[in-house]
């Protein structure tokens, strides 16, 4: 058994990734588990393969959450004057293809 979406890895709306996040899932899953000696390597692999996405969606999404919720005017100007948030997303998140992440783990016999 393995959870995928927000069973797996609940996420604030402040990036508007989690039913993204969950079709990455269905389809790396898919395809470990198309390409896998087993079940139980297939749910490994697609594991390793999205923990790291998974966790920065996740915590970018509740940095943002405190960005999108300062109360001072000039903070909330400085704290966007320091960030370019459409660049920053465009370099990992949007390029991230869940058809073509790799799927391998040298400690699992393939």
């Amino acid at each position: 058994m393995t959870l995928l979406g927000d069973a797996a890895h609940p996420t604030l709306p402040f990036i508007a990734q989690g039913a993204c996040m969950a079709i990455e899932d269905g389809a790396v899953l898919a395809r470990a588990l198309e390409g896998a000696a087993s079940v139980p390597e297939a749910l490994e692999l697609y594991q390793l393969a999205r923990v790291e996405r998974t966790a920065r969606v996740v915590t970018e999404s509740a940095e943002h959450g405190n960005l999108y919720h300062i109360k001072d005017a000039s903070q909330m100007k400085k704290a966007f004057a320091d960030r370019n948030i459409a660049k920053e997303r465009a370099q990992w998140l949007f390029n991230y293809d869940p058809l073509k992440v790799p799927l391998e783990d040298e400690d699992l016999p393939l």
